[in-house]
C-alpha cells in the first residue's frame, strides 16, 4: 500500500470505544484497534471519524469515505469509497496542466517540530499565568496550548513576522455556510495554506480556494483587499521534491492523483476570473 492516509485532526470511534488523534493515518487506526481490542480486518469499515477544522467539528464520516489510496501498478485511485481508473493520456494531460502553474519554494518558510516547539514555549511564557490555566501544572498547560496553537495555525501566525496578513480563522458567510476567505494575504495575493502528506488533506486547501473565488466572483464581501494572484500553499510532510527543468519543485513527482486533478480544475477557475494561479511549496523537513 503506497499511499493510504486519513489525514485530519479527528476523533475516531467504534461502538462506545473512542480516541482523539492529531493526525489520523493507517498507523493510528491500527494502534486504536490494538488498544481497544478491535479485530481490524473485520471491523475497519465500521469505524467512524469525526473531523475537525481549526478546532471545530465539521462532519462525521465512515472511514471508507476518507481513504485516499493510489495503486500506480494498476493505475487506479480509491477516493471517498469509489474506485477510479486513469490512463496514460489523462495522466500526461494532468502533468502538462500542472506544469503551466508557477511553483515557488522559499526555504525560509520551511517548517519543523523544533520551530513549532519554540513557538509553544514562547506562548507558555506569555500565557502560563492566564486564569484559564489556574491550578494546572506546566505539562497540562503546554498540552492545552498545543490544542489552541495547532501546527497549521502556528505556521500561519509565524508568517506575520514575514510581512503577511493573517486571515486564518476569519470566516465569512456564503451560501448559508461560514467560509474562510483565505489564510494569508500579501502583495495582492490570497493564500490557502495546508500541511499534510496526502491528497485527502491537501485537497482542503484547493476546496477552500475555490469557495473563496466564488465569494470573490459574486462580490459578497465588503472591503476586500486587491487580489491579482490566487495561491495554494502546500507544506508537504517530506524533505523535498525533485526540481523540474525550470528549477521549481516538480509536482509531477507527487503520488497524489486526486490533488493534481483538483489543481487542474482550480487553475481553470482562477484564470476564468482573470487572476493568476500560483502554487507555493514548502516542506516539514523533520519527517523520516
Amino acid at each position: 500500500m503506497k499511499n493510504c492516509n486519513i489525514s485530519l485532526d479527528a476523533h475516531i470511534w467504534h461502538g462506545n470505544k473512542r480516541k482523539e488523534v492529531e493526525n489520523l493515518n493507517f498507523d493510528e487506526i491500527k494502534k486504536f484497534a490494538e488498544e481497544k481490542n478491535i479485530e481490524l480486518s473485520k471491523e475497519i469499515l465500521n469505524i467512524k471519524v469525526k473531523s475537525f477544522n481549526n478546532g471545530k467539528s465539521i462532519r462525521t464520516d465512515k472511514i471508507r469515505n476518507l481513504i485516499d489510496y493510489v495503486d500506480d501498478e494498476h493505475r487506479c485511485v480509491l477516493y471517498r469509497g469509489i474506485w477510479y481508473h486513469f490512463n496514460d493520456d489523462y495522466q500526461k494531460y494532468l502533468e502538462d496542466s500542472i506544469a503551466e502553474i508557477d511553483v515557488i519554494h522559499n526555504p525560509l518558510y520551511d517548517f519543523n517540530d523544533d520551530i513549532y516547539q519554540e513557538y509553544i514555549n514562547e506562548r507558555f511564557i506569555k500565557e502560563k499565568d492566564a486564569p484559564e490555566f489556574d491550578g494546572l501544572d506546566d505539562l497540562k498547560i503546554i498540552e492545552k496550548l498545543k490544542k489552541k496553537y495547532y501546527k497549521e495555525r502556528v505556521y500561519n501566525l509565524l508568517r506575520i513576522r514575514d510581512g503577511f496578513e493573517n486571515y486564518d480563522r476569519v470566516t465569512n458567510s456564503y451560501g448559508g455556510s461560514q467560509i474562510e476567505l483565505m489564510d494569508l494575504y500579501k502583495d495582492e495575493t490570497m493564500y490557502a495554506v495546508k500541511i499534510g502528506n496526502s491528497s485527502s488533506i491537501l485537497c482542503y486547501a484547493v476546496d477552500q480556494s475555490i469557495s473563496s473565488l466564488k465569494m470573490y466572483k459574486h462580490n459578497t464581501l465588503k472591503n476586500l483587499p486587491v487580489i491579482k494572484n490566487v495561491a495554494i500553499w502546500l507544506v508537504l510532510e517530506r524533505k523535498s521534491l525533485p526540481l523540474n527543468k525550470n528549477g521549481q519543485p516538480n509536482l509531477s513527482k507527487l503520488n497524489m492523483f486526486m490533488l493534481k486533478n483538483k489543481l487542474d480544475s482550480w487553475k481553470k477557475e482562477v484564470r476564468l476570473q482573470g487572476l493568476n494561479p500560483i502554487i507555493y511549496i514548502n516542506y516539514k523537513i523533520d519527517v523520516v
